[in-house]
C-alpha cells in the first residue's frame, strides 16, 4: 500500500512538472507580427519565440477610427435651423421640412444652384420629408430655400 502511494505520488509530481514545462510562462507567448518579419529567438520546445522588440506597435489612426457623422438641419418657414453648419469631408446632412410650407434646399446662387453640384432637392419638400446629400468637397457653400429665396443658410465642408 506504501508503495503504490508512492508510485501514484511520483506520477503527480512528474505530471505537474510536465504541465508547469509544457504550460510555459505567459511572457513566453507567440504573438504573430501583422506585417513585419520577425527576429526568430531560439526555439525553446519546439516553440518560435518572437522577441519583443520586433513586434511593431498597432495603433489606430483617430481618422481612420471615426467615421463621419450624419448631421440633421431642419428647414421651416422661419429659416435653417443650424443657419451654418460645418462638417467634415464625407458627412452625410439630412435636411428636414419641419414648416408648414413647401421647402426647397438648395446650394446657391439662386436660381441655378451651381454652388455645389448636386445640391440640389431639385422640388419642395412636403411637411417631414427629408432630403440627404454626402459632402465631399471641401470649402463654403452657401445654401437657400428655392421656393422662399430669403431663408439662407451655410455649409462649411473641412
Amino acid at each position: 500500500m506504501k508503495n503504490s502511494l508512492s508510485i501514484i505520488g511520483g506520477i503527480i509530481i512528474i505530471v505537474a512538472v510536465a504541465w508547469f514545462a509544457m504550460r510555459g510562462d505567459s511572457d513566453d507567448a507567440i504573438v504573430p507580427a501583422p506585417t513585419a518579419t520577425p527576429t526568430v529567438a531560439p526555439s525553446v520546445g519546439g516553440l518560435i519565440q518572437l522577441a519583443p522588440t520586433d513586434i511593431p506597435a498597432v495603433s489606430p489612426s483617430p481618422e481612420a477610427s471615426v467615421a463621419p457623422a450624419a448631421v440633421t438641419v431642419s428647414i421651416d418657414d422661419e429659416g435653417f435651423t443650424p443657419a451654418t453648419v460645418t462638417v467634415k469631408a464625407g458627412t452625410t446632412v439630412t435636411f428636414v421640412n419641419n414648416g408648414q410650407a413647401l421647402h426647397w434646399p438648395a446650394s446657391n446662387p439662386h436660381p441655378i444652384h451651381t454652388g455645389l453640384s448636386g445640391f440640389d432637392a431639385r422640388k419642395g419638400l412636403a411637411t417631414g420629408e427629408t432630403f440627404s446629400f454626402t459632402f465631399t468637397k471641401a470649402g463654403t457653400f452657401g445654401m437657400h430655400d428655392h421656393l422662399n429665396t430669403a431663408l439662407v443658410g451655410t455649409i462649411v465642408v473641412q
